[in-house]
């Protein structure tokens, strides 16, 4: 406790003296910068995840080339998970003078379990011809809420141009003949490969046997898709993980949608270089501050040799010190880092009107355990030298900073950096 208030004393004394400041200054930068770019990129991380679940559809789903037992879907439900099926495959479709290799989507009620399909009806197409205020044509479209009722079908804008049909006219799949009700603007569930440069129609669940299409050797997906709480989810893969066949896989967003999870990957890549640049710029301003620190306080330091303090005490009074204005650092550059990253968003309009999600208080943890890692693997060392100061200084002042292992001290530093790298 002794050792302590005169630790206190001294950072009082030291600070009205500005002894602290840089070294003060170059943490709380060191935190904020690690703080804005682990703050940002989180947000960053978890918009995408968002967007990225309502391209698929759902957060996970299983995709099969047979119809998938009902155990899945009863498991789903005892988990808490909204569940629903959907089939896909490639077909004619034909009206009396074309006819156009497409891919059916047939859906069940309840989809999408993320995101929102966007869809033209009659509705929209009259509000739009009706609107002569002069102040130009309304938005044209509406989000979806429900699916194609029985006996009508949705198409995207390829198949009506190269059809050349309108809504209402009469669309043949298989042996079924349906209405076109409405043309989707924006839709999900959409994997890059051969089958999606088809045009796409969808249908409902209940018009699939009718049409006739599901035969033996029929090319079809069978597809279970889910959307829960993340631990709902995470519990629902790894149950699944043990009761799956072959034929039969798990996807998430990154394993369906190979755009999405490069982007996503290049994303974490680009925030994640800038977060390591942080952490070496960090770790020189403390090398450096350290030691414009020690050479001002080898003369305080002989001094309190000269009066029996000893090597344990003055390094554990300077190690007091560090302490303290390591949580002072941590928490101001915590407050700098929060505010800075919430200005950045603001002052970027595309990041403003994408509603980017709060950020979550990990990176802040992580923040301050970085800037706690970085305070001592940088200083630790070089203090580790003031306790073999001489008290020979007070009357010899040629005798400076005793001599230390050079190698050892970036090593020390080294292997923060590469901890921080890997974590």
């Amino acid at each position: 406790m002794s050792d302590l208030r005169l630790a206190f004393s001294m950072l009082r004394r030291d600070w009205r003296a500005g002894e602290w400041r840089v070294l003060l200054i170059a943490l709380v930068l060191a935190v904020g910068s690690i703080s804005t770019v682990g703050l940002f990129s989180d947000r960053v991380r978890q918009a995408l995840q968002q967007e990225s679940h309502s391209l698929l559809g759902a957060d996970l789903r299983i995709n099969s080339i047979r119809p998938l037992p009902l155990a899945y879907r009863d498991a789903a439900q005892q988990l808490g998970l909204r569940v629903v099926n959907t089939v896909t495959f490639p077909s004619m479709v034909s009206t009396a003078n074309e006819s156009l290799l497409s891919e059916i989507q047939v859906l069940e009620e309840g989809y999408p379990l993320r995101g929102s399909i966007q869809i033209a009806d009659a509705s929209d197409i009259n509000a739009a011809d009706n609107n002569t205020s002069g102040n130009g044509s309304p938005k044209l479209g509406h989000t979806a809420r429900s699916i194609p009722a029985r006996g009508t079908l949705w198409a995207d804008e390829r198949l009506m141009r190269r059809m050349s049909v309108q809504l209402g006219d009469e669309v043949n799949i298989g042996s079924l003949q349906l209405r076109l009700v409405a043309r989707v603007l924006k839709d999900v569930d959409q994997s890059v490969s051969f089958v999606t440069v088809a045009p796409r129609v969808q249908i409902n669940m209940a018009d699939l046997a009718a049409t006739g299409l599901v035969q033996e050797g029929s090319r079809i997906h069978y597809r279970l898709l889910v959307a829960g709480e993340n631990k709902q989810v995470e519990d629902f893969r790894n149950w699944v993980n043990l009761h799956i066949k072959p034929g039969e896989k798990i996807e998430d967003v990154r394993d369906a949608r190979p755009e999405i999870r490069q982007a996503m990957e290049r994303a974490e890549h680009f925030l994640g270089l800038a977060a390591l640049m942080a952490f070496v710029l960090a770790g020189i301003a403390m090398a450096l501050a350290a030691r414009q620190f020690i050479h001002r306080h080898l003369d305080s330091c002989a001094v309190m040799r000269c009066l029996g303090a000893t090597q344990s005490q003055v390094l554990r009074i300077f190690l007091f010190q560090f302490l303290v204005l390591g949580v002072a650092a941590v928490i101001l550059g915590g407050l700098i880092g929060w505010g800075v990253q919430a200005a950045l968003v603001q002052a970027v309009e595309t990041l403003r009107t994408a509603n980017l999600p709060a950020p979550g208080w990990l990176p802040l943890l992580q923040a301050a355990a970085s800037g706690m890692a970085l305070l001592l693997g940088f200083t630790f060392l070089p203090l580790w030298q003031l306790k073999s100061v001489t008290p020979l200084r007070v009357i010899r002042r040629e005798l400076g900073v005793p001599t230390a292992n050079a190698g050892l001290m970036y090593a020390s530093g080294g292997l923060v950096l590469g901890l921080l790298f890997l974590w």
